[in-house]
């Protein structure tokens, strides 16, 4: 499958899931043609940091069939936004973090900055 269909699946799909308040495509699979990886930050809601169960069940269901109906390794990365604020988080990893800058966003705004 072309990758501007995938794009389009993806972002489709990502747009109609409830879970997911806002959502960044990021990493290789931007500017590899060759990549078939492809990263998803999402972010979903929590109540004082805590996500309950059934969202990370849906979420890893959700992901499975975005990867069957588009034949890609997608790796959906949740975070929720008391990350946003917190300094520890995963969010704010020198490694993760540009990635994250320069990717794309499909849904909503992904709200990280460098």
């Amino acid at each position: 499958m072309k990758k501007e269909l995938i794009f389009k699946k993806v972002t489709d799909s990502i747009n109609k899931c409830k879970h997911i308040l806002s959502a960044r495509i990021y990493g290789s699979w931007l500017h590899d043609a060759n990549t078939i990886d492809l990263d998803i930050a999402v972010m979903i809601k929590s109540k004082d940091g805590i996500v309950d169960s059934s969202v990370y069940r849906y979420l890893r269901n959700f992901r499975s069939g975005l990867a069957k109906s588009t034949n890609c390794d997608i790796d959906l990365v949740p975070h929720t936004l008391d990350e946003v604020e917190d300094l520890n988080s995963p969010l704010w990893y020198p490694r993760y973090n540009p990635s994250l800058i320069f990717g794309e966003n499909i849904k909503g705004i992904f709200p990280i900055q460098p």
